[in-house]
């Protein structure tokens, strides 16, 4: 997925730069995920883990814990982004 580009018609103020820089993190991080799955399947196997920067920082048995463990490393849950790998295949229907 490309950046997408946002058109204004004022230079952004300093927080809507840093808001636009957490989205564009949050989805390079997703799409890092979602390109990687197989890898993390065999790592982390129906677990959570919590990715910044392209890195898994944190896995755990629990949503509760792997939350526990960013906010006890005085961390922003806002930073990462968190995904259970499932072992189990989902189907969607439409």
């Amino acid at each position: 997925m490309a950046d997408q580009t946002i058109m204004m018609s004022r230079p952004p103020r300093d927080e809507e730069k840093k808001l636009m820089l957490r989205i564009q993190q949050y989805s390079r991080d997703h799409d890092w995920i979602e390109r990687n799955r197989s890898e993390l399947l065999e790592k982390y196997p129906d677990k959570y883990i919590a990715v910044s920067k392209q890195s898994v920082r944190y896995s755990a048995d629990s949503m509760k814990e792997i939350v526990e463990k960013i906010v006890e490393a005085n961390e922003s849950i806002g930073d990462f982004v968190i995904d259970f790998i499932s072992t189990k295949k989902i189907s969607l229907l439409f």
